[in-house]
């Protein structure tokens, strides 16, 4: 299993800037981002997640491949799929835009990835860059908008989201989220019938603690979505940063492990201090997935 980090947008568009503004001509540990890697890596983190949405920021063209390069640590992981005012459900989706969306997004992440490394199709034992679905309010829809229309809307998404997966080489993890977040797939059990419906290889489903906490939603929860699991979130409680005594993280690692669990777990979390707060999160899940190996 995979421990990796989520990493604030602040320090995502702080690298974005810099670049920006230096030409290209940094090198492969200057700036913000490349900073933070090379801390996390020596702290013990296996890989990064990017926030889609801040990389997109106010149409910024940064050089993704280069970024990617000069990073200590691959970036294995996005989150935040769809802006807020880009809806995928409800009386306002233009079908156009959310598709040219997708394809662009889609192929620009990809560049995150080494050329050689960019499969065409997905391998049995690949483990691909995984894209979070999450966009609580790209999905949300009015109390009046039927939620069967909703859904169906949510299956194209999905159905077009596998499309660019499968074009780029990465998978898409469709991510329940609470009720104060979004009114459309609130858990587990609701997004393992949409992606069964929708019936393709690159959708799956991430599951995040801090969801499940505010849904009250069990941890037996897993292994009923296990088949379909490509992705976790965690967190402390209330979304704060993971330590002894702040959420049941033996609980869940000997979930995962007991559902033979071996993919990728990323730290998404609130902190007050990434510098200091992030290392000392990561030695201390290191140190209970350790103990909670079969």
């Amino acid at each position: 299993m995979r421990l990796g980090v989520c990493v604030p947008s602040e320090i995502v568009l702080a690298q974005i800037q810099r670049d920006a503004s230096a030409g290209g001509r940094g090198t492969r540990r200057s700036g913000p981002l490349a900073q933070a890697a090379a801390a996390l890596k020596k702290a013990g983190a296996d890989f990064l997640e990017l926030p889609v949405t801040a990389l997109f920021n106010q149409g910024q063209a940064a050089s993704w491949g280069q970024m990617a390069q000069r990073l200590a640590l691959p970036v294995e992981a996005f989150h935040t799929l769809f802006p807020a005012p880009l809806k995928v459900a409800g009386p306002e989706v233009d079908r156009g835009r959310v598709d040219g969306y997708m394809r662009h997004s889609f192929a620009q992440l990809a560049s995150f990835r080494p050329p050689a490394s960019r499969p065409s199709t997905l391998g049995p034992t690949a483990l691909p860059p995984v894209v979070v679905f999450g966009s609580g309010k790209a999905r949300a829809i009015p109390d009046e908008f039927p939620k069967p229309e909703a859904e169906q809307q949510l299956l194209w998404t999905l159905h077009r989201a596998a499309d660019q997966a499968r074009a780029n080489g990465l998978r898409v993890a469709l991510e329940p989220l609470a009720r104060g977040a979004t009114n459309l797939v609130n858990n587990l059990l609701e997004a393992l019938a949409l992606v069964e419906r929708v019936g393709r290889n690159e959708n799956g489903i991430t599951a995040d603690t801090t969801q499940m906490e505010r849904e009250g939603e069990p941890l037996e929860h897993l292994p009923e979505v296990s088949r379909y699991l490509l992705h976790v979130h965690l967190a402390g409680r209330e979304f704060s940063p993971p330590e002894a005594g702040n959420g049941d993280f033996v609980g869940l690692f000997h979930t995962l492990a007991r559902v033979s669990y071996r993919r990728r777990v990323s730290i998404e979390c609130t902190w007050s201090d990434f510098a200091a707060q992030a290392p000392e999160a990561i030695a201390f899940l290191k140190e209970v997935m350790q103990e909670c190996q079969p």
